[in-house]
C-alpha cells in the first residue's frame, strides 16, 4: 500500500494535544478510530472459541472510503446545526470537516 495517511494522523494528534487544540484533536482521534474500526474483523467469521483473530489490511480504495464518509458525515450534521440556526457549533464541526479533507488531499 503506497498511501496511508495513519501514520501522519496520529503525528498531527500528538501536536494538537500538545497545542491544546480540542477541535483538531477530537477530529483526528474519530478518524483514526474509524479506520480502527474498518480493519475490526466480523465476529461471525471467526471460530467459535478463538480469543484473537487478524486485522483486515485496508487498501487505499477502503481508507479513502472511511475518510470520505467522517467528512460527509461531519458535513452532514453542519447543515442540520445551521438549520436549527446554531451556527457557533456548525462552524466548529466544519473546521473539523476541512481537517478531515486534507488528508485527502495529501494522497
Amino acid at each position: 500500500m503506497s498511501w496511508d495517511p495513519r501514520q501522519q494522523i496520529r503525528a498531527d494528534l500528538r501536536t494538537a494535544i500538545a497545542q491544546r487544540d480540542a477541535v483538531r484533536a477530537s477530529v483526528l482521534r474519530t478518524t483514526l478510530a474509524a479506520l480502527a474500526n474498518a480493519e475490526a474483523v466480523d465476529a461471525s467469521t471467526v471460530a467459535p472459541g478463538m480469543t484473537e483473530a487478524a486485522r483486515r489490511e485496508l487498501d487505499e480504495s477502503a481508507i479513502r472510503s472511511v475518510i470520505e464518509g467522517e467528512h460527509t458525515e461531519a458535513m452532514d450534521a453542519v447543515a442540520l446545526l445551521e438549520r436549527f440556526g446554531r451556527r457557533t457549533e456548525a462552524a466548529q464541526l466544519r473546521r473539523q470537516a476541512d481537517e478531515i479533507l486534507c488528508y485527502l488531499a495529501a494522497s
